[in-house]
């Protein structure tokens, strides 16, 4: 085989593995993710939420309702994008929770 073909077959090889990654994270992110998924992780988004406002003399953002606001206003006023991209987030958090606690993040 001369040079010239396995670098044709390489650049091909190559092309259609970039294109394939680059379909895959197109689809990824243009498929509209699951609201039950949501709606299952109500406590861990009640947890975060009470992260950022703790209960102090005035009450906790969960028990204000804000995690149900914060579902509500991505399933129904968030693009796909910013969607997709919440949902792998809570994903990624407990994955990290879990690898690095060996619990969820709701139970730390």
């Amino acid at each position: 085989m001369k040079r010239r073909k396995a670098l044709i077959r390489i650049s091909w090889l190559v092309g259609g593995s970039l294109l394939s990654f680059a379909g895959f994270k197109w689809v990824r992110f243009n498929t509209v993710p699951s609201v039950d998924f949501l709606l299952g992780q109500k406590r861990l988004i009640a947890s975060l939420v009470d992260v950022i406002i703790p209960k102090t003399d005035s009450p906790s953002a969960s028990e204000c309702n804000v995690h149900e606001f914060v579902i509500k206003i991505v399933t129904d006023c968030a693009d796909i994008h910013t969607q997709n991209n919440f949902v792998s987030g809570l994903g990624e958090l407990e994955e990290y929770s879990l690898s690095e606690f060996n619990k969820s993040f709701v139970d730390c």
